[in-house]
């Protein structure tokens, strides 16, 4: 008999690996972002760890485009900034040269 390469998970291993209390978990659980459980019992709910793991490396992809995006639009902002900056000494400098 071949053996698993996966196994069960608690919601408490879950949270330590996630990093998350319990109310964040239950909150992600009943809004759909986070994968549902294998009922095990009336009480029991149970996660395949090989779910989970392909669920944070989904996540964690999100969030590396997220990340990336972000700095996009900061790098092209501080451009614009700049650019703004520049354009207000340019004017300035040409009032006062007609004033002078």
């Amino acid at each position: 008999m071949k053996t698993p390469t996966w196994h069960y998970m608690t919601r408490a291993e879950i949270c330590a690996v996630r990093r998350v209390g319990r109310t964040h978990q239950y909150e992600d659980e009943k809004s759909g972002s986070f994968p549902p459980g294998e009922r095990h019992g009336m009480r029991t709910i149970r996660w395949r760890s090989d779910v989970v793991a392909a669920w944070l490396e989904a996540e964690s992809q999100r969030a590396r485009e997220a990340s990336q995006d972000i700095a996009v639009r900061q790098s092209k902002s501080a451009e614009r900034g700049v650019e703004v900056r520049r354009n207000r000494r340019v004017a300035a400098t040409q009032e006062s040269a007609t004033r002078a």
